[in-house]
């Protein structure tokens, strides 16, 4: 995926891709080497997605109650570990 590329692309864009990609690759009428191709592509836009839900997770808290019964906010991910 070119720089130019990845800056437009959107999540919801790049999964409405990945949904092309596999039902063009599930449908079987393409030779080798266009498989080939859109496989990497699908693997490229599989990072992207990713990524793009680590970062979303990265910004996520929640609200808990800690011992004393006070409402902290608490970083998503050590929250989740937690459990």
């Amino acid at each position: 995926m070119s720089a130019k590329k990845s800056e437009e692309l959107t999540f919801e864009s790049a999964i409405i891709e990945l949904e092309n990609i596999t039902k063009s690759l599930e449908e079987g009428n393409l030779p080798l080497l266009e498989s080939v191709g859109l496989f990497e592509k699908g693997m490229e836009l599989i990072k992207y997605c990713n990524d793009c839900l680590e970062k979303a997770e990265a910004k996520i808290t929640v609200l808990a109650k800690n011992a004393n019964g006070e409402i902290v906010e608490e970083d998503f991910l050590e929250k989740s570990e937690e459990q």
